[in-house]
């Protein structure tokens, strides 16, 4: 069950995403906005799940699971200061 509302959750998320990036994005770049934004949710999924897998020779499961998450906040807090994500919405951008 826990798998399916995250499968649910994921792909509202994705969608969110790619709406956003495909109005922000200016008409002439969609493509390639959109390839690269595809190679990085589709294309290194199984890059990072080998690499997790070969982490777990190393390290336990709950150590894995820890250093993601202080990762993935440490990336977070880093995108919050370091870069304008906090001045995103929802309004369409102004095109000249």
């Amino acid at each position: 069950m826990l798998m399916v509302l995250v499968g649910t959750l994921g792909g509202f998320m994705l969608v969110a995403v790619f709406t956003w990036v495909q109005k922000h994005v200016p008409p002439a770049m969609i493509g390639r906005a959109m390839s690269l934004f595809m190679f990085i949710f589709m294309g290194l999924v199984p890059v990072a799940s080998a690499g997790a897998g070969w982490l777990l020779r190393v390290v336990t499961l709950p150590q894995l699971f820890a250093g993601s998450g202080l990762l993935l906040v440490a990336a977070a807090l880093l995108a919050w200061v370091g870069t304008p994500i906090r001045a995103v919405n929802d309004a369409v951008a102004k095109t000249a």
